[in-house]
C-alpha cells in the first residue's frame, strides 16, 4: 500500500514539475536554461 502511495506521489510530482518547466521555458530567455 505504501509503495502504491509513493508511486502516485512520484507521478504527480513529475506532472507538476513538467508543468512548471513548461511555464518557465515559455517565460525565460533560452540562455537562462543553460
Amino acid at each position: 500500500r505504501s509503495e502504491e502511495a509513493e508511486a502516485e506521489v512520484e507521478v504527480s510530482d513529475n506532472v507538476v514539475y513538467k508543468e512548471i518547466t513548461v511555464q518557465q521555458v515559455k517565460q525565460w530567455p533560452r540562455k537562462s536554461l543553460f
